[in-house]
């Protein structure tokens, strides 16, 4: 297993987040002088374009329902070996995959392959507790990400830290419809890392 520092970006559930939380990390940690490798989990080629942008670097998609576990690690070690730091984007919601009774195919299955840590996307726009309960159900030891009004709920309800919170001026659908792949991203990376409103790690 490769030993260039890895996180995950997890999320509830498609469209919460997670590309916005993912750019912004990774271009913050550009700005700070990092080599940071972007990852994708499954067959997507619009939220690579984005990790381009953000780190300057070809961003690889990781796969565990169509590929095995040691072709992603090959994968994986042959794009982090030069990097300070791997940022993968996970897909749909943590533990949705190609299964609906196991993690097989799921950003959970890769993040246990690969060994790396969890944050979770929360889209805590219009809840207060069930936000603690939404967490909670969730039943990993994970770091989550969400609006401050949740920290203190949260965190004591299930012991699960808060570790920043954003605000962005597009949802990930509008994204989506909205992007140029490639060259022509509409998006700029400065903009992406100036959604990051305060950090605590």
């Amino acid at each position: 297993m490769n030993s260039v520092p890895c996180i995950v970006i997890g999320g509830t559930h498609s469209g919460v987040g997670k590309t916005s939380v993912a750019i912004a990390l990774m271009r913050a940690y550009v700005r700070r002088g990092l080599r940071v490798q972007g990852f994708k989990v499954g067959p997507d080629f619009i939220d690579p374009s984005f990790h381009r942008a953000a780190t300057d670097r070809s961003s690889h998609n990781l796969d565990g329902w169509m590929l095995s576990q040691d072709k992603n690690l090959q994968l994986y070690a042959r794009a982090a070996h030069d990097a300070d730091l791997c940022i993968v984007e996970g897909v749909m919601g943590l533990f949705d995959g190609r299964s609906a009774v196991s993690d097989e195919g799921s950003t959970a299955e890769m993040a246990k392959w690969l060994g790396a840590p969890v944050i979770l996307v929360v889209d805590g726009s219009a809840m207060a507790r069930s936000g603690a309960a939404l967490v909670q159900g969730l039943n990993r030891s994970i770091r989550s990400c969400a609006l401050p009004v949740l920290s203190s709920t949260v965190f004591r309800a299930t012991g699960i830290s808060l570790i920043f919170a954003i605000a962005c001026k597009h949802t990930a659908r509008q994204l989506h419809s909205d992007i140029f792949t490639g060259s022509r991203l509409l998006l700029c990376p400065k903009d992406i890392s100036d959604c990051i409103l305060h950090a605590r790690c």
